[in-house]
């Protein structure tokens, strides 16, 4: 059996306090990138400005790419994160997706015609992916 040694002396009022500056970093980066997934969810209305012959049915059709490869991302990163027994790689890849799919969802304004939609989709795709 393992002993552990515990140092039981408490810092004093005096005593500087060593910030762990790298952590803290690390949590701001990630909760930027996790509010840029909620920042583009009012799409539609983004979508009908830039193309007013934008439909209802192409809409659809992109929220439903979207939930299905969220859905489906789910259970591969469960499986993934089960295998590797870590879910940190999972989540570092997921930040990248949304900041990919960010770089779509604006990118959607600098190109026309078949692009624009093309644009679109990759964004909903990506996004579902990311947030699954």
């Amino acid at each position: 059996m393992e002993s552990h040694i515990i140092n039981n002396s408490t810092p004093s009022l005096l005593s500087p306090i060593k910030t762990n500056w790298k952590s803290i970093y690390i949590v701001a980066i990630v909760a930027f990138i996790s509010a840029l997934e909620f920042a583009a969810s009012n799409d539609w209305n983004y979508f009908c400005q830039l193309d007013s012959s934008a439909t209802i049915t192409f809409y659809g059709i992109l929220r439903t790419v979207g939930g299905l490869s969220g859905g489906i991302s789910t259970i591969l990163a469960g499986w993934i994160c089960n295998r590797l027994k870590d879910t940190r790689q999972v989540l570092i890849v997921s930040k990248l997706l949304i900041f990919t799919s960010t770089l779509f969802f604006l990118g959607a304004e600098l190109v026309h015609g078949f692009a624009f939609y093309a644009f679109f989709l990759c964004y909903k795709l990506l996004m579902g992916i990311a947030t699954g």
